[in-house]
Protein backbone atom coordinates (compact mmCIF):
# COMPACT_ATOMS: atom_id res chain seq x y z
CA UNK A 1 0.00 0.00 0.00
CA UNK A 2 1.32 3.47 -1.04
CA UNK A 3 0.48 6.34 1.53
CA UNK A 4 1.46 9.81 1.83
CA UNK A 5 0.20 13.55 1.86
CA UNK A 6 0.30 15.54 -1.77
CA UNK A 7 -0.15 19.45 -1.14
CA UNK A 8 -3.47 21.04 -3.01
CA UNK A 9 -3.90 24.58 -3.27
CA UNK A 10 -2.49 25.13 0.29
CA UNK A 11 -3.20 22.21 2.35
CA UNK A 12 -1.67 18.88 2.81
CA UNK A 13 -3.95 15.91 1.88
CA UNK A 14 -3.46 12.11 3.16
CA UNK A 15 -4.00 9.71 0.56
CA UNK A 16 -3.86 5.58 0.05
CA UNK A 17 -3.35 3.42 -2.93
CA UNK A 18 -4.02 -0.24 -2.88
CA UNK A 19 -4.09 -2.86 -5.45
CA UNK A 20 -3.38 -3.00 -9.74
CA UNK A 21 -5.64 -2.66 -11.96
CA UNK A 22 -8.68 0.02 -12.67
CA UNK A 23 -8.44 2.76 -11.04
CA UNK A 24 -11.03 2.88 -8.11
CA UNK A 25 -11.61 6.41 -6.47
CA UNK A 26 -13.40 6.24 -2.52
CA UNK A 27 -15.19 9.71 -1.83
CA UNK A 28 -16.33 9.38 1.74
CA UNK A 29 -19.56 10.83 3.27
CA UNK A 30 -19.28 13.91 5.87
CA UNK A 31 -19.01 14.30 8.58
CA UNK A 32 -16.66 10.61 8.30
CA UNK A 33 -13.29 10.69 6.37
CA UNK A 34 -11.57 7.75 4.81
CA UNK A 35 -11.45 4.54 6.97
CA UNK A 36 -15.33 4.67 6.74
CA UNK A 37 -14.36 3.01 3.76
CA UNK A 38 -11.92 0.03 5.36
CA UNK A 39 -13.70 -2.85 4.72
CA UNK A 40 -14.01 -2.00 1.27
CA UNK A 41 -11.05 -0.86 0.37
CA UNK A 42 -9.47 -4.36 1.08
CA UNK A 43 -11.60 -6.01 -0.69
CA UNK A 44 -11.67 -3.73 -4.30
CA UNK A 45 -7.98 -3.73 -3.63
CA UNK A 46 -8.00 -7.26 -4.67
CA UNK A 47 -8.93 -6.55 -7.96
CA UNK A 48 -8.83 -2.89 -8.43
CA UNK A 49 -6.22 -0.32 -7.66
CA UNK A 50 -7.78 1.73 -5.27
CA UNK A 51 -7.35 5.22 -3.83
CA UNK A 52 -8.79 7.31 -0.84
CA UNK A 53 -8.08 10.28 0.47
CA UNK A 54 -9.02 12.37 3.83
CA UNK A 55 -10.94 16.11 2.01
CA UNK A 56 -9.38 18.88 3.58
CA UNK A 57 -10.17 19.53 6.92
CA UNK A 58 -11.12 15.65 7.64
CA UNK A 59 -9.49 12.88 8.94
CA UNK A 60 -5.15 13.12 8.46
CA UNK A 61 -5.87 15.70 5.66
CA UNK A 62 -5.34 19.99 6.84
CA UNK A 63 -7.75 22.23 6.31
CA UNK A 64 -7.55 25.00 3.34
CA UNK A 65 -6.34 28.34 4.74
CA UNK A 66 -8.01 29.90 1.26
CA UNK A 67 -11.20 29.18 -0.93
CA UNK A 68 -11.02 25.71 -2.23
CA UNK A 69 -12.63 23.60 -4.40
CA UNK A 70 -13.18 19.59 -3.39
CA UNK A 71 -13.73 18.86 -7.16
CA UNK A 72 -9.97 20.59 -7.88
CA UNK A 73 -8.43 18.67 -5.20
CA UNK A 74 -9.63 15.63 -6.64
CA UNK A 75 -8.61 16.59 -10.04
CA UNK A 76 -4.89 17.73 -8.71
CA UNK A 77 -4.83 14.42 -6.89
CA UNK A 78 -5.64 11.93 -9.95
CA UNK A 79 -3.20 13.92 -11.53
CA UNK A 80 -0.30 13.44 -8.98
CA UNK A 81 -0.79 9.94 -9.18
CA UNK A 82 -0.51 9.95 -12.79
CA UNK A 83 -4.35 8.15 -13.26
CA UNK A 84 -6.16 9.78 -16.19
CA UNK A 85 -9.52 8.12 -16.08
CA UNK A 86 -10.93 6.49 -12.87
CA UNK A 87 -13.92 4.67 -11.30
CA UNK A 88 -15.36 6.76 -8.45
CA UNK A 89 -17.86 5.63 -5.57
CA UNK A 90 -19.27 8.34 -3.71
CA UNK A 91 -21.39 7.99 -0.61
CA UNK A 92 -23.62 10.85 0.38
CA UNK A 93 -22.18 13.78 0.43
CA UNK A 94 -19.13 11.84 -1.60
CA UNK A 95 -21.42 11.43 -3.95
CA UNK A 96 -22.63 14.79 -5.14
CA UNK A 97 -18.92 15.68 -4.83
CA UNK A 98 -18.61 12.72 -7.77
CA UNK A 99 -21.90 14.33 -9.38
CA UNK A 100 -19.96 17.34 -9.42
CA UNK A 101 -16.34 16.31 -10.54
CA UNK A 102 -17.93 13.95 -12.91
CA UNK A 103 -20.10 16.66 -14.48
CA UNK A 104 -16.71 19.05 -14.29
CA UNK A 105 -14.58 16.66 -15.92
CA UNK A 106 -16.48 13.88 -17.33
CA UNK A 107 -13.64 12.87 -19.54
CA UNK A 108 -11.37 11.25 -16.49
CA UNK A 109 -14.45 9.10 -15.51
CA UNK A 110 -15.29 6.19 -16.70
CA UNK A 111 -17.61 4.76 -14.39
CA UNK A 112 -19.88 6.68 -11.25
CA UNK A 113 -21.30 4.53 -8.68
CA UNK A 114 -23.26 6.58 -6.10
CA UNK A 115 -24.67 5.92 -3.16
CA UNK A 116 -27.52 7.40 -0.47
CA UNK A 117 -26.16 10.44 -2.35
CA UNK A 118 -28.72 13.31 -1.70
CA UNK A 119 -29.00 16.52 -5.08
CA UNK A 120 -26.29 17.77 -7.12
CA UNK A 121 -26.57 21.39 -5.85
CA UNK A 122 -27.34 20.56 -2.37
CA UNK A 123 -24.24 21.59 -0.41
CA UNK A 124 -22.29 20.71 2.76
CA UNK A 125 -21.34 24.45 3.17
CA UNK A 126 -25.27 26.27 2.58
CA UNK A 127 -26.17 28.54 5.86
CA UNK A 128 -28.98 25.88 6.57
CA UNK A 129 -26.46 22.89 6.37
CA UNK A 130 -24.00 25.31 8.55
CA UNK A 131 -26.96 25.74 11.10
CA UNK A 132 -27.50 22.06 11.35
CA UNK A 133 -23.40 21.03 11.93
CA UNK A 134 -23.33 23.78 14.91
CA UNK A 135 -26.37 21.82 16.78
CA UNK A 136 -24.57 18.78 15.87
CA UNK A 137 -21.27 19.85 16.96
CA UNK A 138 -22.65 22.06 20.29
CA UNK A 139 -23.96 17.74 21.28
CA UNK A 140 -20.48 16.54 19.98
CA UNK A 141 -19.13 16.06 23.66
CA UNK A 142 -21.59 14.01 24.63
CA UNK A 143 -20.41 10.15 23.74
CA UNK A 144 -24.12 9.78 24.24
CA UNK A 145 -25.23 12.08 21.44
CA UNK A 146 -22.82 10.79 18.74
CA UNK A 147 -23.00 6.77 19.87
CA UNK A 148 -26.77 7.13 19.05
CA UNK A 149 -26.41 9.11 15.97
CA UNK A 150 -23.66 6.55 14.94
CA UNK A 151 -26.06 3.15 15.31
CA UNK A 152 -28.88 5.20 13.83
CA UNK A 153 -26.38 5.25 10.45
CA UNK A 154 -24.86 2.18 10.90
CA UNK A 155 -27.76 0.11 10.90
CA UNK A 156 -30.26 1.76 8.96
CA UNK A 157 -33.64 1.18 9.21
CA UNK A 158 -33.89 -2.36 8.32
CA UNK A 159 -31.50 -3.53 10.80
CA UNK A 160 -31.65 -3.56 14.32
CA UNK A 161 -28.90 -1.94 16.43
CA UNK A 162 -28.30 -5.28 18.00
CA UNK A 163 -26.65 -6.89 15.34
CA UNK A 164 -24.03 -4.12 15.39
CA UNK A 165 -20.71 -5.11 16.51
CA UNK A 166 -19.62 -3.13 19.30
CA UNK A 167 -16.24 -2.58 17.49
CA UNK A 168 -17.88 -1.03 14.36
CA UNK A 169 -19.94 1.55 16.77
CA UNK A 170 -16.86 2.61 18.13
CA UNK A 171 -15.13 2.88 14.76
CA UNK A 172 -17.77 5.23 13.21
CA UNK A 173 -17.83 7.18 16.66
CA UNK A 174 -14.25 7.81 16.63
CA UNK A 175 -14.54 9.27 13.26
CA UNK A 176 -17.49 11.34 14.39
CA UNK A 177 -15.79 12.68 17.13
CA UNK A 178 -12.55 13.19 15.67
CA UNK A 179 -13.76 15.12 12.29
CA UNK A 180 -16.22 17.26 14.47
CA UNK A 181 -13.68 18.96 17.06
CA UNK A 182 -11.21 19.42 13.79
CA UNK A 183 -14.03 21.43 12.03
CA UNK A 184 -14.60 23.00 15.61
CA UNK A 185 -10.75 23.78 16.06
CA UNK A 186 -10.39 21.54 19.27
Amino acid sequence: MKTGFVEVNGAQLYYEVKGAGQPVLMLHGYPLDSRMWDYQFEELAKDFQVIRFDYAGAGKSEAHNQDFSLVEDIKDLLAFLGVEKVNIIGLSVGGNLAMGFTLTYPELVEKLILVSTGLLGWSEFSPERQQYNAKLRECMDEKKVIELMCKAWVAGPFRSVDEIKPEIIEKYSTMLRTNLAKENGK
